[in-house]
């Protein structure tokens, strides 16, 4: 019953997250700031025309983010819940929305994202902001020259943002573990975020099955 189908999904969760994404752990030497940051992740922008992007480049961005431990990351499936219950009939969680949030819950910092694409090529873009104040703390941008380059791309960017946080790991270790992502990995990501909708939905049988794939 659906006792049975909440353990499973417990169960797979975590080994489903640490087969799609590994990115941003830390490795030998690393150096952090010994301030701790809450931080939430708003919805990426996706204006490269290809519904794979949709959802599918925030996760792997916070786990990477992640990967510094004074950064502790606001989970986006209850952000949504509050986004929902400041904005009724609210669906995502934009960049106003996550600073709405913010405000509420005290975060440090909120992250919104885009991608586009341009000629075969897509841009990918990250701005943090002051989660209270709304005041700019750092702004990247990275291309990535196809589809197989975007994940990477993400961990370079989170890894930017990590350091303008005060993460002093060098860059080439948060990026090691970046470098094996693949498009099917990307697609892994897609499913991956479509199967968290349906969990915070609570249909859990259609997010073990997305899960699965």
């Amino acid at each position: 019953g659906s006792l049975v189908l909440f353990v499973v999904l417990a169960l797979a969760i975590p080994s489903v997250r640490g087969w799609i994404f590994s990115l941003g752990k830390r490795g030998p030497g690393a150096t952090v700031s010994s301030k701790a940051v809450t931080l939430l992740v708003a919805d990426f922008k996706n204006d490269a025309g290809d519904s794979v992007f949709d959802g599918a480049l925030e996760s792997p961005f916070t786990i990477a983010v992640e990967g510094a431990s004074f950064i502790s990351t606001t989970k986006r499936g209850d952000a949504r819940k509050m986004a929902a219950q400041l904005q009724p009939g609210a669906t995502t969680l934009n960049e106003s929305l996550a600073r709405l949030v913010a405000v509420r819950e005290g975060i440090n910092v909120v992250v919104s994202g885009s991608i586009s694409a341009q000629g075969g090529r897509y841009k990918l873009g990250v701005k943090a902001m002051d989660g209270v104040t709304g005041r700019e703390i750092a702004t990247y941008e990275t291309d990535a020259e196809d589809k197989e380059a975007v994940l990477k791309a993400v961990g370079k960017l989170a890894a930017r943002v990590r350091n303008a946080l005060g993460d002093t790991t060098p860059e080439s270790l948060q990026l090691a573990a970046a470098e094996t992502f693949t498009a099917g990995s990307l697609e892994a990501a897609r499913q991956y975020a479509v199967a968290q909708e349906l969990q915070w939905a609570g249909k859990w049988e259609e997010a073990i099955r997305n899960y699965a794939k």
